[in-house]
């Protein structure tokens, strides 16, 4: 097997629960105080971000660092696990008798489904992890030779993608507990609220201006807004960073027109690996696995 490696560093301990992954490292040509490390990992298909690094010399030492982080993360993770028991929700597994089992005819598209338990990490496994309402995805429509599934959680709200095979079967909305039901209500709200505040987006942006430049384009990206300004007297071009809908900052400027839509394009795809590289939104498709769903 090809050797885990964070930098210079060979990964020889690691372990994940939770929403972190604490690991230990080695470098046998690092300076003699350097050798051990011991840090933080979130990771997707496409970058590990390593954070709260620490070093020594000494392995018992950053062995303990690493226990005791394994420890702490453990404890964050139960405390924020037992929400749900502390209000009252049952969190047993859900099975096959629990839902209708999946077919090849099935189009997932806007249905709740459960995920199947044995796929979920050890700690996730019960039942508010595996209610989920299905986005998108090629994998939720019948026949599709891809297997992607864009799912939200209808108990936190949060974004992730799984695969059809890892998918156990649908719910009616009759057949909901009584928190995924409010989950599904209020994801339903608040996608209306978007579509409603999309169009009123759209009206504003015509009417949007800054420094004489016109904005004509417009990119968000969770809370992140980037733009693409036209001035209508000189053949100048512009991008920039938007916050609020009318503080701009952090200026690209060119007189070329292709060149600025390419850097608007390009700021949106950073934004939008650096946020799945944190777990704000999740994990991106590799481009083989993208091909292989076309």
């Amino acid at each position: 097997m090809d050797k885990r490696m964070a930098g210079d560093y060979e990964i020889i301990q690691s372990f994940h629960i939770g929403d972190q992954e604490v690991v230990l490292g080695e470098n046998v040509n690092a300076p003699p105080e350097e050798r051990y490390m011991c840090a933080y990992c979130q990771q997707n298909e496409i970058m590990a971000l390593y954070n709260d690094v620490q070093v020594s010399d000494d392995f018992c030492e950053i062995a303990k660092l690493y226990g005791e982080r394994l420890a702490q993360q453990a404890e964050k993770t139960r405390v924020a696990l037992f929400k749900p028991k502390f209000q009252g929700i049952d969190t047993t597994p859900l099975t096959k008798a629990d839902c209708t089992p999946l077919s090849h005819e099935d189009d997932l598209n806007g249905k709740v489904v459960v995920i199947k338990q044995e796929v979920l990490r050890r700690e996730y496994q019960m039942a508010t992890n595996q209610i989920k309402l299905c986005t998108g995805g090629f994998g939720a429509s019948p026949h599709s030779r891809g297997s992607a599934c864009f799912c939200v959680d209808l108990y936190s709200g949060k974004e992730a993608r799984f695969e059809r095979q890892d998918i156990l079967g649908t719910l009616e909305q009759s057949q909901l507990p009584q928190w995924a039901a409010l989950g599904l209500e209020q994801y339903q709200n608040q996608h209306r609220q978007k579509t409603h505040k999309g169009r009123e987006e759209r009206l504003i942006l015509e009417q949007r201006e800054c420094a004489g430049y016109i904005i004509n384009q417009s990119i968000k990206v969770k809370d992140s807004e980037f733009v693409l300004g036209e001035h209508p007297k000189k053949d100048m071009y512009v991008t920039w960073r938007c916050k609020d809908g009318d503080s701009y900052f952090w200026g690209h400027y060119t007189s070329n027109r292709y060149e600025a839509l390419k850097d608007l394009c390009q700021r949106a795809e950073q934004e939008i690996d650096y946020l799945a590289a944190i777990g704000e939104i999740p994990p991106i498709t590799s481009k083989k696995e993208q091909e292989r769903e076309r």
